[in-house]
């Protein structure tokens, strides 16, 4: 049984909904961690001072009172039951630094990831036909961004003209923001974000092409404009995220075809990208940065010294004192490669617990821990028959998959909300409960 034959969540019999296996919690409990999100928030504001006032948050409000009026209260309040309460209780955890360290990012960073799980997971949950809107949106906003990069390194105009007039205001805030400017990239300010947007869209594509039969030539397309943007874009992290998420995808749903396809795919972008000689910067090409040893070997040195910088700071940066560039010199970490103009750990899940210490990276192994075990392995049980049915979802589960692996090498992730990461939280999240009620309904039914 599918979500197309289980149809909105209305259907299912009353009492039912509250028995999804991911809301183990009582709303009580997750009441009370909103009202204090909201006052550590309201309390923090004064020492910030000016919090930017984007229309996003306008939109967010706007679409939790559309999706409660239409759902209704206690439902919309179950669905954000579903995000696993140990990444809720990290985004709290995450508050308590703006008693040492006021940031308007430390502020808003928790509330956005709960106000966008709640409209986008809702909206995807009401209904299979609403999930697989929403994914192929997103899916095909990936590959106009992979386009975008793809031409504004080939033509340059209009697309800087485009991006400074945009992003001109935002340039100001970094150092390098003028030479951010002038890297190809899509639909992002900086470059290095579009390694989250090609992993994504890398995982996805292949699976949809394999199994949405109506859609074949589109997703054609798209697996053939990311796989060029894939070589151009000099993002390391995205190979192994990928190939690891698309291996796994093969193994436990024996689609050994898909291997193939991606050789081809791949092999055709590299050539494609030859022969048209596009002119990027030759440092973005992922052939030369792949021979850059020294970078790869500087960037494992920094985040061995953030090892050992953690296991010397329980409390990570809480008490707003801890002195990371120094503490990770004396350790041997190397930042001379880049000029002494970049200093991350390259690994999200080390940078957070330099931030939050050993308590933030218990609830981050939790959430891992429970996201797997909740989320992920009932999709890698899916099998090949099955997966047709539920392709949407798996594409989206891998992908997060592969998101996951690549935090490994980038500094952002789900735990720093990452919006490409975040918002496949938040399409998984809804098509968990798709998954869920198809199984209630099958259960009752039988």
């Amino acid at each position: 049984m599918t979500y197309r034959d289980v149809g909105a969540p209305s259907t299912i019999p009353a009492g039912q909904w509250p028995s999804i296996p991911l809301s183990r919690y009582s709303r009580a409990f997750i009441l009370l961690v909103v009202t204090l999100y909201i006052a550590i928030f309201a309390y923090e504001i004064p020492q910030i001072g000016m919090v930017p006032v984007s229309p996003k948050y306008f939109v967010m409000i706007l679409g939790i009172f559309v999706l409660s009026v239409r759902m209704g209260s206690n439902r919309m309040l179950m669905v954000v039951q579903t995000m696993p309460l140990f990444i809720m209780l990290y985004f709290l955890f995450n508050l308590l630094m703006l008693f040492s360290n006021p940031s308007t990012r430390y502020a808003t960073m928790p509330l956005e990831a709960l106000a966008s799980y709640a409209i986008i997971c809702a909206y995807s949950s009401n209904g299979g036909e609403n999930a697989e809107k929403v994914t192929r949106i997103v899916v095909v906003l990936l590959v106009l961004s992979a386009l975008w990069m793809i031409l504004s390194g080939a033509i340059q105009e209009p697309f800087f003209s485009i991006r400074k007039f945009l992003y001109s205001g935002h340039a100001q805030r970094f150092t390098t923001g003028e030479l951010d400017l002038r890297n190809p990239t899509g639909l992002t300010f900086h470059h290095f974000a579009m390694g989250y947007q090609l992993t994504c869209a890398g995982v996805m594509l292949p699976i949809l092409l394999l199994a949405d039969k109506r859609r074949r030539l589109l997703w054609s397309v798209g697996c053939l404009v990311v796989s060029v943007a894939i070589v151009l874009s000099g993002q390391r992290s995205v190979l192994p995220a990928v190939g690891l998420a698309l291996l796994l995808y093969m193994i436990c749903t024996r689609r050994f075809p898909l291997l193939l396809l991606v050789g081809v795919v791949t092999g055709i972008a590299y050539a494609a990208v030859s022969s048209l000689s596009l002119q990027l910067n030759p440092e973005y090409d992922i052939v030369m940065k792949l021979q850059r040893k020294d970078e790869m070997a500087a960037r494992l040195g920094w985040q061995m010294a953030a090892m050992r910088v953690i296991m010397e700071h329980p409390l990570g940066n809480l008490n707003g004192d801890l002195a990371w560039v120094e503490r990770a010199m004396e350790h041997g970490a190397d930042f001379s490669i880049y000029n002494w103009t970049k200093f991350a750990t390259h690994n999200s899940y080390l940078g957070s617990i330099l931030m939050l210490g050993w308590g933030g990276a218990i609830l981050m192994f939790l959430s891992i821990t429970h996201m797997f075990k909740r989320w992920i392995l009932p999709v890698l049980r899916i099998n090949k028959a099955a997966g047709d049915q539920w392709y949407y979802l798996q594409a989206v589960v891998y992908a997060l998959v592969a998101l996951m692996v690549q935090a490994l090498f980038h500094n952002s992730s789900i735990f720093t909300v990452e919006p490409v990461s975040w918002i496949t939280v938040c399409l998984a999240g809804g098509w968990i409960i798709c998954y869920r009620n198809a199984q209630i309904t099958r259960s009752v039914a039988t």
